[in-house]
């Protein structure tokens, strides 16, 4: 049976993203349904689990370290997106983060690091995120600036985040969530592979997934058509199409670009 329209999409940035990363993805979706409420947050969102904004009846999309916050508050939404997190375990970095952030010791070293122009760099550099996507030179100092500033930009920013990392470690594995929920998963992610999306398919009980051709972890910024336009067909209650085959260019925000033609950036379905 087709489910009825949704009118509100949320989408949930997790660190070390701000709302940013939904930049190209909010664009195309108020282009192509201008009277839908579209509206983007990073994640932690307040000082209390689920560290989510109010999310009734919304149409809420997850992305990365948000995955475990959206599926924890998920009893309020119309329906859950996630998208290359975690599900059953976190990443190295991650799990790493989340240690140090349960130890008085680290986590006020790594209070430092965040309040300091060392966390952007070690992002930006080729052991961050230049290795979690499809153009490494798509991650300038500009660029890292833009997506990953804003979540350690003040001190009671930065509190909230080690209070989010601290709780991430409980948060996963992920429970069942309690919505109808999809995944859209990038399936060149070597960071959160597609183990991590049979994982919740199982566990949320629909086999259908939008698989990102060629979409790496950061694919909502480097290819932000094909999950908006998923997000659009899952909102309006139908089957999600196959996008048409094009060039994916992934460019910094200071114009650095490199276009690869064909298959990436692709949305498919799979059952």
């Amino acid at each position: 049976m087709r489910r009825a329209m949704i009118e509100r999409i949320l989408l949930l940035a997790g660190p070390p993203f701000g709302a940013a990363l939904f930049a190209g993805v909010e664009a195309r979706l108020r282009q192509k349904a201008p009277g839908m409420e579209v509206s983007a947050a990073a994640v932690p969102w307040g000082d209390q689990p689920p560290f989510l904004p109010d999310v009734s009846g919304a149409l809420v999309v997850a992305h990365g370290l948000a995955v475990p916050a959206a599926v924890a508050g998920s009893e309020a939404a119309a329906a859950l997106v996630v998208s290359n997190g975690p599900v059953t375990r976190l990443d190295p970095f991650a799990a790493a983060l989340s240690g140090a952030a349960h130890t008085t010791l680290a986590a006020t070293a790594l209070r430092g690091v965040l309040a300091s122009p060392l966390w952007t760099a070690w992002l930006r550099s080729s052991v961050g995120l230049r290795r979690v996507v499809s153009n490494p030179y798509s991650m300038d100092r500009d660029t890292v600036a833009a997506l990953c500033g804003p979540p350690v930009a003040d001190g009671p920013s930065r509190a909230r985040l080690l209070t989010y990392l601290r709780w991430l470690g409980e948060a996963v594995p992920v429970p069942v969530p309690a919505c109808p929920a999809t995944v859209v998963w990038g399936d060149a992610d070597s960071l959160y592979p597609a183990s991590e999306a049979d994982a919740f398919d199982i566990l949320s009980g629909n086999p259908q997934r939008v698989s990102v051709a060629g979409g790496h972890f950061v694919h909502p910024e480097e290819s932000p058509w094909a999950l908006a336009d998923a997000i659009l067909a899952i909102a309006r209650g139908g089957r999600v199409p196959a996008a048409d085959p094009g060039t994916t260019t992934a460019t910094s925000r200071s114009g650095r670009s490199s276009s690869r033609s064909g298959e990436r950036g692709r949305a498919s379905v799979e059952e």
